[in-house]
């Protein structure tokens, strides 16, 4: 009699140990689901704060442009980028440019070579997003005619051709935006194949 209760009393506690670990485990799970829900949401969120803190300095970098602009403003293309590797392109300048343009003050260079008069007014011009600098003005850019295929046009016909190539270009794989501002001021920001923002300045 007295084998079958410490029989029993050993298959309690067994049990006993079974069930408080798996309180335990199921506990640490939850716990360790919470710590990982919680650094999954911390970094999407610098992300997120990241990104918008990115689009308003592009946004108030345009805006400003356009408030400072003068009547033979022509209007601008910039393609904001990571990577060019995969951005075909092709300068419209001479290799040597004017010694006048300072590359390190973006809106004073933008409103001087945006103006009828210089030579540079055409084509688009590149910025440096990681170190927020212009590295390249005046180029003819040609995104590859494919990238269509995985982009609705209905969303930017009808336009023009500058605003088509904004469009496409903002799809290419380490180019992250492309901001636009036609000679009335209407201004437009691509990512991705989608317009973000527009605003007309007056």
């Amino acid at each position: 009699m007295l084998k079958h209760i410490l029989l029993l009393l050993n298959l309690f506690q067994v049990f006993s140990d079974a069930m408080i670990f798996q309180h335990y485990n199921n506990y640490m799970n939850r716990t360790t689901d919470k710590i990982y829900s919680s650094l999954l949401f911390n970094k999407l969120s610098q992300v997120i704060s990241v990104t918008k803190s990115l689009e308003s300095q592009i946004s108030n970098l345009l805006i400003e442009i356009c408030r400072n602009s003068s009547k033979e403003f022509t209007g601008l293309g910039i393609v904001f980028y990571k990577s060019l590797t995969n951005l075909p392109y092709l300068t419209l300048h001479e290799k040597k440019l004017s010694s006048d343009l300072c590359f390190s003050d973006i809106n004073k260079t933008l409103l001087t070579i945006s103006e009828y008069s210089s030579p540079y007014h055409d084509g688009f011009h590149f910025i440096d997003i990681q170190a927020m600098e212009i590295t390249h003005i005046s180029q003819y850019i040609s995104p590859p005619i494919e990238l269509i295929n995985d982009l609705n046009l209905e969303t930017v016909i009808p336009c023009g051709a500058r605003e088509m190539t904004a469009f496409l270009t903002s799809k290419i794989n380490g180019i992250l935006y492309v901001g636009l501002i036609s000679s009335d001021k209407n201004i437009k920001i691509f990512k991705n194949g989608i317009d973000i923002y527009e605003k007309v300045e007056v």
